[in-house]
């Protein structure tokens, strides 16, 4: 077997590798999750884990509004742009807390990132728009 160099052992190009991801079969479910977001916008696989589904999809969502044109009318621009980059960096907390043990020092304070984020995205929820 021809292994290119790789010093993990790892075999790119074996038989059992090609037959698993050349089988039609292994693609039903990833057409099916597919059609299933076009369809009604979320897929069954995205609610297995929703928590880490959500932690994924909005930092990027929030982020895109600190360059949109609407901010609360109590608020001055700079100071949405902020609490929404404190909103998005919650929820990256909340997908990163998961690698540490519970009581560790890390987890305890991505926990209150966290919590944080979650704060200022339910005071301001009804505020996420463009």
């Amino acid at each position: 077997m021809i292994y290119f160099g790789l010093t993990s052992g790892y075999r790119p190009l074996c038989s059992s590798w090609w037959r698993h991801y050349l089988n039609p079969k292994t693609y039903y479910k990833v057409v099916k999750w597919f059609l299933q977001r076009g369809y009604r916008g979320w897929a069954d696989c995205d609610v297995w884990s929703l928590d880490t589904h959500l932690n994924d999809i909005l930092p990027g969502m929030i982020r895109s509004l600190i360059h949109g044109n609407s901010y609360p009318a109590e608020l001055s621009y700079g100071g949405w742009k902020k609490i929404l980059e404190q909103m998005a960096s919650g929820f990256e907390a909340g997908n990163k807390k998961d690698k540490f043990c519970y009581g560790s020092p890390e987890r305890e304070e991505l926990d209150k990132e966290f919590d944080r984020g979650m704060e200022l995205f339910v005071r301001y929820y009804n505020h996420l728009w463009d």
